[in-house]
């Protein structure tokens, strides 16, 4: 496995050489310490495996740092890793492409859960954040550059729908989903498609991407419902 580490502090490239050997022993890790160093790594290394990517370092905002990353390997998972706790901050990091958000508050168990559910696939954001709201905001669901309210989605998706498009937020693969709620995969792939076409989105990821981002908003009455 290749890896790309960026960030301005080494002590915490250094812990990452750690982390990254317990996923997969031997894996090649590159370090950068800025956005520029990071961009020319990325350019030069297309068989990447991964990115992790702190937002707080020099040579761009860290919005544009990401999305540039984002453009230069869209094919590669990009996973930011920030001091940071903030759900605002972690929408727009979804808005820019990123497959996870962890913050370096986080215990080296999860956040070595959190890069093999993406390296698996799947998308990793830390519920106990994106389920802060405030009372005073619309709840919306992040589509995308497009908000749109839970009511929305509601009438959208069916109940079914419901409860596999939250399980998608939660990182399960299409077996899971599919385990979870005693379906068949086939009936799972179905119920994805679906997702997908009626909330305007463009992919699978996407829609799992738009769950995580709204976590447990989605109406509970979904959990008790059959299709």
């Amino acid at each position: 496995m290749k890896v790309l580490y960026a960030d301005d502090h080494w002590i915490t490239r250094s812990a990452a050489r750690h982390l990254i050997d317990r996923l997969e022993s031997g894996s090649e890790l590159l370090e950068a310490a800025d956005f520029r160093q990071a961009l020319d790594m990325a350019s030069a290394n297309p068989d990447l495996d991964l990115i992790l990517l702190d937002l707080l370092m020099p040579g761009m905002k860290r919005f544009e740092g990401l999305r540039a990353i984002r453009e230069c390997l869209p094919q590669v998972p990009v996973v930011v890793m920030s001091a940071i706790e903030d759900r605002d901050e972690i929408l727009r990091c979804i808005e820019a492409g990123a497959m996870g958000y962890i913050p370096k508050s986080s215990q080296s168990e999860e956040v070595e859960s959190a890069l093999q559910t993406v390296l698996a696939g799947g998308v990793a954001f830390p519920r106990r954040l994106l389920e802060q709201r405030s009372p005073a905001k619309k709840q919306t669901v992040h589509a995308f550059g497009k908000d749109k309210s839970l009511e929305d989605v509601s009438s959208a998706l069916t109940k079914r729908q419901l409860q596999v498009y939250k399980l998608l937020g939660q990182g399960m693969s299409n077996a899971q989903v599919a385990e979870a709620l005693g379906l068949s995969e086939h009936t799972v792939r179905v119920h994805v498609s679906a997702i997908v076409k009626r909330l305007n989105l463009d992919s699978r990821t996407q829609a799992a991407i738009s769950a995580a981002a709204q976590a447990q908003t989605i109406d509970e009455e979904a959990e008790m419902a059959s299709y």
